[in-house]
């Protein structure tokens, strides 16, 4: 007991000392002057010391650090969801169908291609894909040669029209309208009347013109995501006219149809530009002859021609431009992009033509004679390739000849890649010819 009070005593009278030992030396007018205190030295993240700093500037800068990233990974993920608005809305039908086009045709074959659309009635070769039609199947390849698709159709009468990214195939005259991406059937319509014609638009609307009981003809809009079972996007009936033909706008917002009448033994004829809000035609253009067919070339025009006229007419409203086409028209052609030519020429003379070629904006860019047969015409953005007998003669859209190109086989229908490769078909196969 008594050595606990001696042990508090010397830690009292330890205290009492040191604190008289810790004197500090004051100013004259009495104030003490206190030393500052350095601060203890922290780690840095590198493992170095930080001799000035203190723990709360380092969390302070931490916090910092993981806000910045923090708003760098919300900046990559926006940029990515922005990248993949555009590309979905640049994408013809969409980005997922465009991904899984590119996919399926991948990969490489092999020329010349053994087709099984023997003496083919229909031959496309666009966006660096090539299809073939006969009576009994449809068939894709891409340009390197590999077949991508191939479907017995079971068509009587099949008819072939193509998009960037879609192919419609109908049965004039019958009551089936099939529509294909690159790997698949996406859907099939049948109709209760027969099928006058049909055509399909970039974004993957089509339309359809059939016979009717109480009307000259009907016309249906399907859109793009087309469910069986449900309704047309837009009807229309046909009072007075015979609708001929139809072509669908790229954005799949309006449509075209070609009507012909017969009046006091002379004919006449209209394009109908519809939206589909309503049943009134939004522009119409007439003529006092036969004008028959009509055909979407791109976002900007469209191509309107008969037996010996042809006419382009704007999507939008402007004025339509004659082609001044002097005897028959014996081809039309377009490209991805919208660039077109049409082949004309006397129709007692098939070696005596005339090519017309029209940009994008459906201006006319060049006009050229050529004095030998056309079986086949094909344009796209490296020139124009005029197919006759075994040969090919290459022209650039402004006309300037390209050069020659000779072939084994004669074609029936000519092909020309971006890349300026020539494609032949004849009864059996595609060939590749060089210069």
């Amino acid at each position: 007991m008594g050595t606990e009070r001696k042990k508090r005593k010397i830690k009292l009278f330890n205290f009492k000392k040191n604190k008289k030992k810790d004197k500090t030396k004051a100013p004259k007018n009495g104030t003490p002057e206190l030393e500052p205190k350095e601060p203890k030295p922290t780690k840095t993240d590198d493992g170095g010391e930080n001799k000035g700093g203190s723990k709360l500037q380092l969390v302070n800068g931490t916090r910092k650090k993981r806000r910045i990233m923090r708003f760098i990974a919300y900046g990559i993920i926006l940029a990515v969801i922005i990248t993949l608005i555009v590309l979905n809305a640049l994408s013809s039908t969409g980005l997922i169908e465009a991904i899984q086009n590119s996919y399926v045709s991948m990969g490489e074959g092999s020329y010349p291609i053994s087709v099984y659309s023997s003496n083919a009635t229909q031959y496309y070769n666009q966006n660096g894909m090539q299809c073939v039609l006969n009576g009994s199947f449809f068939e894709l390849y891409n340009n390197d040669g590999k077949l991508v698709q191939a479907v017995s159709h079971g068509m009587s009468n099949p008819n072939l029209k193509m998009s960037e990214a879609r192919y419609l195939l109908y049965d004039r005259g019958r009551y089936t309208v099939s529509v294909f991406n690159y790997s698949d059937e996406l859907y099939s319509v049948e109709f209760d009347k027969a099928i006058v014609s049909a055509d399909i638009g970039r974004d993957g609307t089509f339309a359809v013109v059939t016979d009717s009981d109480t009307f000259q003809n009907t016309v249906y809009v399907y859109d793009k995501d087309h469910k069986k079972g449900i309704d047309p996007i837009f009807k229309w009936n046909a009072a007075n006219y015979y609708v001929t033909d139809v072509a669908v706008a790229d954005d799949g917002e309006s449509i075209a149809v070609m009507l012909l009448n017969s009046k006091d033994g002379s004919f006449e004829s209209f394009v109908y530009i519809l939206s589909f809000d309503s049943e009134a035609p939004v522009r119409s253009y007439s003529y006092s002859d036969i004008v028959s067919s009509v055909e979407s070339c791109g976002e900007n025009y469209m191509i309107a021609n008969g037996f010996d006229r042809a006419y382009i007419i704007p999507w939008n409203g402007g004025e339509p431009t004659d082609l001044a086409v002097s005897g028959v028209v014996r081809h039309i052609d377009t490209d991805i992009e919208g660039n077109s030519c049409v082949v004309y020429g006397r129709e007692d003379n098939e070696q005596v033509n005339t090519v017309v070629v029209t940009d994008l904006e459906g201006k006319t860019i060049s006009r050229f004679e050529y004095n030998n047969t056309v079986t086949d015409v094909c344009i796209s953005e490296s020139g124009i390739a005029l197919l006759h007998g075994n040969g090919v003669e290459l022209f650039s859209l402004k006309g300037n000849s390209l050069g020659s190109y000779a072939s084994e086989v004669k074609g029936l229908y000519v092909g020309l890649t971006d890349d300026a490769d020539v494609l032949i078909l004849d009864n059996t196969k595609i060939v590749k010819v060089k210069k």
